[in-house]
Parts: structure tokens; C-alpha cells; sequence
């Protein structure tokens, strides 16, 4: 009766096994057939002058940028002409009576500093509140 028993038990593994072949069986037979026909839609010839083309346009693409981003950098990159308009600049302040030197002396510095200081006052006090309390969907509406 025991051998009975394994030699079903051992008959449907053996037919899950083959169920399951014969579905990958299936599904070898459908991604050959997918293969073959999008090979069949695929020209090769056209496909390489496609990828040609974007190669030869991808360089021209890039070397305009590059030719456009040194025109730019040769227009606006001018060290002398920007120390001209900081010595402008300098000369305007002066004319109206403004030396930004002495006003930024007077101004402060600690601000930055002391509101670091008020949040790490904050972080003990933050340990004593009480966790956080779930919310569920319901209880909002």
C-alpha cells in the first residue's frame, strides 16, 4: 500500500514536471516565432545607414555645441572687462559717498551663529514630547 502511494505520488510529479516543459515548450515556440518576424520586418541595410546617420549627426551636434560654447565663454569670460566694471562700479559708490567697506564692518556677523544655537536649545526639549500617534484613513474623513 506504501509503495502505492510513492509510485502515485512519484506519477503526478512526474506530470506537473512534464505540464510544466510543455509550457515552456510553448513559450520557446512563441518568442521563436516573435523573433523570426520582426527579422523578417528588419533591413539590415537600412537599419545600419539609420545608425550612420544619427553617428554623423551626433558629432555635428556636438562639435556646434562645442563651437557655440567657446564663442560664449570668448564673449563673457573677459577678466578685463570685468575688472573694468569693478573699478565702475567702485568709482559710483565713491562719486555718491558710499564706501561698502566701512558698511560691512558695521554689519552682523552672529546672526547665523545664534540661530543655531535657539534649535540646538530645542532638540532636549523635543525628547519629552510624546510619540507620534497613528492616523488612520478613516478618522479623517
Amino acid at each position: 500500500m506504501t509503495m502505492m502511494k510513492s509510485n502515485l505520488g512519484s506519477i503526478g510529479l512526474q506530470t506537473t514536471s512534464m505540464a510544466a516543459q510543455m509550457t515552456m515548450v510553448s513559450a520557446m515556440e512563441k518568442s521563436t516565432k516573435t523573433m523570426a518576424a520582426t527579422n523578417k520586418q528588419m533591413d539590415m541595410n537600412r537599419f545600419q545607414q539609420v545608425i550612420m546617420d544619427f553617428e554623423k549627426q551626433s558629432e555635428m551636434m556636438g562639435m556646434r555645441e562645442e563651437m557655440l560654447d567657446d564663442t560664449l565663454i570668448d564673449a563673457f569670460d573677459d577678466e578685463e572687462v570685468e575688472a573694468e566694471g569693478d573699478a565702475v562700479v567702485d568709482q559710483v559708490l565713491t562719486e555718491i559717498g558710499l564706501d561698502l567697506a566701512s558698511l560691512m564692518a558695521d554689519a552682523p556677523t552672529r546672526q547665523a551663529n545664534a540661530a543655531a544655537t535657539r534649535f540646538d536649545n530645542l532638540l532636549p526639549d523635543a525628547a519629552l514630547l510624546p510619540p507620534p500617534t497613528k492616523v488612520s484613513a478613516q478618522s479623517l474623513h
